[in-house]
């Protein structure tokens, strides 16, 4: 997997309601780049288990850092306005 690849050249978080640091605490710590992965096919379960964390993302990305969506991670952004788009 492509997290094994990058260990050696980034402190790699995974954050999480499952994982031992939350969202917002990650963000906290001003990371380089927030990567939301993908996982499954229904919007409305995605959504859900994201949206307590959308403004923590929409500030982290308002504020100059980088989000990287991946399948329906790229879907969230898009549909939820994770990216703060309008504002570059």
């Amino acid at each position: 997997p492509i997290i094994d690849a990058l260990k050696g050249k980034f402190r790699i978080l995974k954050a999480g309601s499952k994982e031992k640091i939350s969202i917002k605490d990650a963000l906290a710590m001003n990371p380089k780049v927030y990567v939301q992965p993908g996982g499954g096919d229904n919007m409305d379960i995605a959504w859900n288990d994201l949206k307590t964390n959308a403004e923590f993302i929409r500030n982290y990305v308002a504020n100059g850092g980088s989000y990287v969506g991946i399948c329906m991670g790229a879907y969230l952004a898009g549909s939820f306005d994770l990216s703060n788009s309008e504002k570059g």
